[in-house]
C-alpha cells in the first residue's frame, strides 16, 4: 500500500484524488468465504484504524 501511496505522490501533478472507502465489516470479500480474515479495508470489524493507515499518513505528510 505505501508504494502505491509513493507512487501516487510522485504524480501527484496528474493525479487529483485517491479514494478509499468501507471496513471490513462491510466489505464486499465478507462473501462467499465464512471466516475469511484477509480482508482488503483501513478499518477493521471494530471501525479501528489498521497499522496501514500510520503508515499512509507518514508517506502523506511532508518532511520539515
Amino acid at each position: 500500500m505505501n508504494d502505491f501511496f509513493k507512487l501516487f505522490l510522485k504524480h501527484q501533478d496528474k493525479i487529483i484524488r485517491v479514494t478509499l472507502w468501507g471496513v471490513d465489516v462491510l466489505t464486499w470479500q465478507n462473501w462467499p468465504v465464512p471466516g475469511r480474515s484477509d480482508y482488503p479495508l483501513l478499518f477493521d470489524r471494530n471501525y479501528k484504524a489498521k497499522p496501514v493507515v500510520e503508515m499512509i499518513i507518514m508517506v502523506a505528510t511532508p518532511n520539515p
